[in-house]
């Protein structure tokens, strides 16, 4: 994050980096025939998008499947945050 920071875009507009983290079953592929294009698909990726979206600006946000695997970790701190997504049960 501290990078980013640093970072600028346009005419020195600094960045605001938000980064979602979710695991789980994916799909992915090429799509298309004319202009094929990679792409993702599946409840995973449509909950890691809205984690994400529904984020801070300078901030990691993780989801409950994440934090399971990590919350051990000594050098990271967890605010434990609440993130409500529509939808999402």
């Amino acid at each position: 994050m501290e990078r980013a920071e640093q970072c600028t875009w346009g005419e020195g507009h600094p960045f605001k980096l938000k980064i979602g983290l979710n695991q789980g079953r994916a799909i992915a592929g090429v799509i298309g025939d004319h202009k094929p294009q990679f792409s993702l698909i599946g409840d995973t990726v449509n909950i890691t998008s809205r984690i994400c979206s529904n984020g801070e600006k300078g901030k990691v946000t993780i989801s409950d499947s994440v934090y399971v695997h990590v919350k051990h970790l000594k050098d990271y701190r967890f605010d434990g945050g609440l993130v409500n997504l529509k939808g999402v049960a």
